[in-house]
């Protein structure tokens, strides 16, 4: 601290080669006087004497002038403006001087200066003890904030994660309600339709009849057009078995497994759903004359279009081949998967269905995994940093 430029203690941000200059005022001083120009065991007095107080003279006999000036007046000046701007200038005065001894008087020799008290004096000269190297507990601070921030981001994920499951639960249970809403509609329609044929007068009386004949009024009277995708079957009862006498249209494939009369079933259809109803057709005498099965496909255009809103794929199970209402189109993208029953509509002798579905992540939850991985990663560094300078400090 003795070397101390004022200016390092009042202003360490202005500190320039100047302060260089002052370090060898005090260097010449402690070189010429046996000691340096400021000196005391408290350091605060010490600094302030640096700032405030003009250095003790020299008072010593044989120093010449000039280089008392020098000293006192171009290396120790308080202002840095007041010193030499470079070395080569103090290297040039320095020069100046000696030259000005050789060609006139001389410098006594330092025999004297060795043998002075105040020589003696300059060996016990003791510097200040080098601070304790100190850990920089700054470090340690942050790194600790930033594994509180992480895990603050990690509950706040965790919060945002049950969050969007709750709401993508909510939004597949929506889907699942209209799902079974569409079922028992076009259960409901089917059997209208299929009802509608089983009473109809001509059908009842022609049932008894042959197959061409109950072909031709049917197609003549125009009983019964199929709309797309639908085929009607009807059945004559006879010796407790069931032939069929008409299928419209005709170039559609027989239906199998044709359920008994009252019963309705639902089945899959490639990657489509129909259903089958089954109606009877009552003899004037009250007993069954034969039976109208009608089979007809169930539009899901509504709910593929609903579900692409939701999920990334979804599918019906249940069946006796699951049902793919929405493909996976992007398997990269990550999604939940979650599952909610679907209501089966009443008379239906079936299993229960099941609407698998993988919702869509939520940006939020990027973007709070993201800032917890950051802030652990950041805490980790300073972590290695406290840890690395505190060990170099103490080698040190």
């Amino acid at each position: 601290p003795e070397f101390m430029s004022p200016e390092q203690i009042t202003a360490p941000e202005d500190v320039d080669a100047r302060s260089d200059i002052y370090a060898l005022g005090v260097v010449l001083y402690e070189m010429l006087c046996a000691r340096r120009p400021y000196s005391d065991d408290a350091p605060r007095i010490l600094l302030h004497r640096i700032v405030h107080e003009t250095p003790p003279p020299f008072d010593r006999p044989g120093i010449p002038a000039e280089l008392e000036r020098m000293v006192f007046d171009r290396m120790l000046a308080k202002d840095p403006a007041d010193r030499f701007s470079s070395m080569k200038e103090v290297h040039d005065a320095l020069a100046a001087i000696a030259e000005a001894q050789r060609s006139g008087d001389s410098i006594p020799p330092p025999v004297a200066v060795l043998d002075s008290p105040s020589a003696r004096a300059a060996r016990v000269v003791r510097l200040p003890p080098a601070p304790s190297p100190r850990w920089p507990l700054s470090m340690l601070v942050v790194a600790l904030l930033a594994a509180a921030g992480g895990g603050a981001a990690l509950f706040a994920e965790q919060r945002v994660t049950d969050s969007i499951d709750n709401a993508a639960v909510q939004a597949l249970g929506a889907d699942a309600t209209q799902l079974g809403a569409q079922l028992e509609a076009s259960l409901r329609t089917t059997r209208q339709r299929a009802d509608a044929v089983a009473t109809a007068p001509l059908v009842r009386t022609a049932i008894e009849t042959d197959a061409a004949t109950i072909a031709d009024l049917v197609t003549e009277q125009q009983l019964f057009t199929p709309a797309p995708g639908e085929i009607l079957q009807l059945f004559q009862a006879h010796d407790g078995r069931r032939y069929s006498v008409l299928r419209l249209p005709t170039t559609s494939e027989p239906l199998a497994a044709v359920p008994a009369a009252g019963d309705s079933r639902i089945e899959a259809e490639g990657h489509h759903l129909r259903v089958i109803v089954s109606t009877a057709i009552a003899r004037p005498a009250g007993d069954v004359a034969g039976t109208v099965t009608l089979a007809a496909p169930i539009d899901l255009a509504a709910i593929r279009a609903r579900l692409g809103g939701d999920a990334l794929q979804a599918s019906l199970d249940g069946l006796a081949e699951p049902i793919e209402l929405l493909p996976r189109t992007d398997p990269t993208i990550e999604g939940i998967a979650l599952s909610v029953p679907v209501a089966v509509p009443a008379g239906l002798a079936i299993a229960p269905l099941t609407l698998h579905a993988v919702v869509r992540p939520a940006a939020r939850g990027k973007t709070l995994r993201t800032m917890r991985y950051a802030s652990w990663g950041f805490g980790g560094l300073m972590l290695l940093g406290f840890v690395g300078i505190g060990a170099a400090r103490s080698r040190r």
